[in-house]
């Protein structure tokens, strides 16, 4: 079993990629631009969640403040990243905390609202 496939079981409780996953995380790891388009459900998140774990620090923006929180808790709780989001909701200080705690290698992941 590859690393990418342990991670994938150990992490995140799955025994296979989705047919296109794998592609899209080896893209990113190999330093390739992606933009992936996929529907709903379709499991982008485990791709980005995945490259963070690989790499380190990964910027996601999104349009959907609540899918954010949704997302940034599951990263935290159920899979063990380090995630937070930044967005208009915060106060300027929470603003810099959580840009303190990016340059400081903190976080794994980073949210933003796609109006930064």
């Amino acid at each position: 079993m590859d690393r990418l496939h342990q991670r994938l079981h150990e992490v995140f409780g799955f025994t296979e990629f989705r047919p296109g996953q794998r592609e899209a995380i080896s893209a990113v790891l190999r330093g390739e631009r992606l933009l992936l388009i996929q529907p709903t459900g379709w499991g982008k998140s485990l791709v980005y969640q995945m490259v963070a774990l690989e790499v380190g620090l990964t910027l996601v923006f999104s349009p959907l403040r609540a899918l954010m929180r949704d997302q940034v808790r599951q990263a935290n709780q159920r899979f063990g990243i380090q995630a937070d989001t930044l967005n208009s909701d915060l106060s300027e200080d929470e603003q810099r905390a959580v840009l303190q705690r990016a340059s400081l290698g903190e976080l794994q992941l980073l949210r933003m609202f796609e109006k930064w």
